[in-house]
Parts: structure tokens; sequence; C-alpha cells
């Protein structure tokens, strides 16, 4: 799925579903930044 194709669904769902997503992204990065650090370590 490209990224237009992507963007294209999110803004179909509804705000509490995107409140959802934001928080799942941003748990991610954090879990992702948190490994760069581990490694750089």
């Amino acid at each position: 799925m490209s990224l237009d194709e992507l963007i294209s669904e999110v803004q179909g769902l509804s705000k509490i579903d995107k409140l959802r997503l934001m928080q799942f992204l941003a748990t991610e990065l954090v879990k992702e930044e948190m490994e760069i650090t581990r490694t750089s370590e």
C-alpha cells in the first residue's frame, strides 16, 4: 500500500480511531528510538 493510499484510508477513520492510530504510531517511534539508543551505547 502506498503512502497516498494509506492517507486516504486514514482520512476515512473516525476521530477516536485516528487518535488510536496516533497513539500507536507514537509508541512505535518511542520503541524505535529506544532501540537506537541501546545499540549506540
